[in-house]
């Protein structure tokens, strides 16, 4: 994917295997970002498997402080088992910092005893919790990732296997720009339908502005900037993943 800074575009982010590096817009072939190191797991980023289901999404967006002012905030499926504990390592969602130097695409913030920005699946639900990334946006504040996901998980009693439902559903997460620690994070259910027909697996999306006629419908103020802009789904009317 190639990134946006102030407006311009200044550097193309390159994943192989899942792990990400920049490179120079005009000369892919020039490495921009620090060398990681062997084993070093910060620059594993993006889903490692080619079935259509992992998946990863990443988009820039405003950053929780002026010396990360802009981020790229990253969603990807967990790609590994429970032994692979290196791909353990990957979070569901997290935010990476734009800023050259050694701290290129790792956590824009970490903290050892409250986390930072990034959210995990814990170790019981990792590999028994499917999630499909279909697409991420900012607006209002917010990072937002839309899903694929079971409609229903829980997980049970220590050392008994969690429930999970055979069907699947859509939500929209999201988590505010300004969190350091992601307490913000929020996910949602979203559906759609038309007379007795419900479209609940999204496929694609987008964000727009609406028409005056829409924005009037959806009660939409004249406020400027991005809290009068609408995301647009496509979905499909099954309930188990294709």
């Amino acid at each position: 994917m190639t990134f946006i800074t102030g407006g311009v575009t200044v550097e193309e982010v390159v994943c192989l295997q899942g792990v990400c590096e920049t490179r120079e817009l005009d000369n892919v072939s020039v490495r921009t970002s620090p060398d990681y190191g062997r084993g070093n797991t910060d620059y594993f980023v993006a889903a490692n498997s080619a079935l259509p289901s992992m998946t990863t999404v990443a988009f820039v967006g405003a950053g929780p402080s002026p010396r990360h002012s802009t981020v790229l905030y990253v969603g990807t499926t967990y790609t590994g088992t429970t032994s692979t504990s290196v791909r353990q390592t990957v979070p569901a969602i997290s935010s990476r910092s734009l800023n050259a130097g050694p701290g290129l695409l790792r956590f824009t913030y970490v903290d050892g005893l409250t986390g930072g920005t990034l959210v995990r699946l814990r170790s019981e639900a990792i590999e028994k919790l499917p999630i499909t990334y279909v697409s991420g946006f900012s607006a209002a504040g917010f990072a937002h990732f839309l899903t694929v996901q079971p409609e229903r998980f829980a997980l049970e009693n220590f050392g008994a296997p969690p429930t999970v439902s055979s069907t699947y559903s859509s939500r929209l997460v999201h988590v505010c720009q300004r969190d350091r620690g992601f307490y913000s994070y929020v996910e949602m259910p979203i559906r759609c339908s038309a007379g007795d027909v419900n479209y609940n697996l999204v496929q694609a999306a987008t964000v727009v502005r609406p028409a005056a006629d829409l924005a009037a419908r959806l009660l939409l103020t004249s406020e400027s900037g991005d809290q009068q802009k609408v995301d647009y789904c496509m979905d499909h009317s099954c309930n188990k993943r294709l």
